[in-house]
């Protein structure tokens, strides 16, 4: 697939749709993302999914690091939950 700047936009307007609608409902994005990149953008299930995935490990270290930087995480708890 070749990305184009009417893609980028498509994606940036999608992100931020997205976004709202999982705010609001207090849901994981990626029913709409997969649905998305898979219905829309004609990527393979897996590919889209592994992108799904990759996205949410990208968020959940930023927030991580985000609170430790802000002191509002225990290192010790965090260890002994990775280990379970």
């Amino acid at each position: 697939m070749e990305i184009t700047w009417n893609i980028i936009l498509l994606l940036i307007l999608c992100g931020i749709l997205f976004g709202a609608l999982t705010t609001m409902a207090g849901s994981g994005g990626g029913v709409f993302y997969v649905s998305f990149m898979v219905l829309i953008l004609g990527m393979a299930f897996d590919e889209a999914r592994d992108t799904s995935i990759f996205i949410m490990v990208i968020a959940s270290g930023a927030a991580f690091f985000s609170y430790l930087r802000q002191g509002r995480t225990d290192i010790k708890l965090s260890l002994i939950f990775t280990t379970l």
